[in-house]
């Protein structure tokens, strides 16, 4: 499986998770419908705004679908950027992520 870096996590301002990889882009990933979509613009896989799911719920479902649909694992490293993310959730997330998110 290839691996590549997550430059930065960010909660936008509709309430959206976006997840910034370093190089790989998953432009056709809507296609599996995990509800994961990937915006050219930002160059991010994002969720919908949460309504069951909690972002760490919605975080493992992007890295999952970047693995299963293009066999790409993505990796939160200690350069990764935090953007509109609380220490809460972001605790959360690096936790998600040692537990095999």
């Amino acid at each position: 499986m290839d691996q590549d870096f997550i430059s930065a996590v960010k909660i936008d301002d509709q309430g959206r998770l976006h997840v910034v990889p370093d190089n790989t882009e998953f432009p056709l990933i809507y296609h599996a419908g995990l509800e994961v979509s990937w915006d050219d613009s930002t160059r991010s896989l994002h969720s919908p705004k949460p309504r069951d799911w909690d972002y760490v719920r919605w975080y493992q479902q992007l890295v999952t679908a970047a693995a299963q649909e293009y066999g790409c694992q993505l990796l939160l490293t200690d350069q990764t950027t935090w953007i509109n993310v609380d220490p809460d959730t972001k605790a959360q997330l690096l936790e998600a992520q040692c537990h095999g998110a």
